[in-house]
């Protein structure tokens, strides 16, 4: 199991799985990465990947923000086949095409987390 652990930045990061997950391993560099282009894009004050009650037999995990003006994104991802998950959507706010974009790298990178380290938890909370 892995414990990452962060603070600073005006922000708190919690990452942990059920796998080892080293500094020097591929993913790190794409998590940060990625949440940068997150954040360029997004203002948002939480967001977070974790584990769910299990959708038609299979493993499932909440994804969600919510952005400083109190929009929200909220959907679920269940681990039917670690190639090709699904996907349910319960978005009604409006997102501009832009923010979509700069979501979805961060959400591969939690499916990456899921399928290869076991993905439990994965927060941030900003300030």
């Amino acid at each position: 199991m892995a414990l990452i652990e962060w603070e600073g930045h005006g922000k708190q990061i919690v990452l942990r799985t059920n796998k080892p997950l080293f500094m020097n391993l591929p993913p790190l560099p794409a998590i940060i990465s990625a949440l940068s282009e997150f954040e360029a894009m997004i203002d948002y004050t939480s967001f977070e990947c974790v584990t769910a009650a299990d959708v038609g037999g299979h493993s499932a995990w909440d994804y969600c923000f919510t952005h400083r003006d109190t929009r929200k994104w909220a959907q679920k991802i269940i681990i039917n086949s670690t190639i090709d998950p699904a996907m349910t959507f319960s978005v009604v706010d409006q997102w501009r095409l832009s923010e979509f974009k700069s979501h979805r790298r961060l959400r591969d990178v939690c499916v990456l987390l899921i399928a290869r380290y076991g993905l439990t938890e994965f927060e941030i909370v900003r300030n």
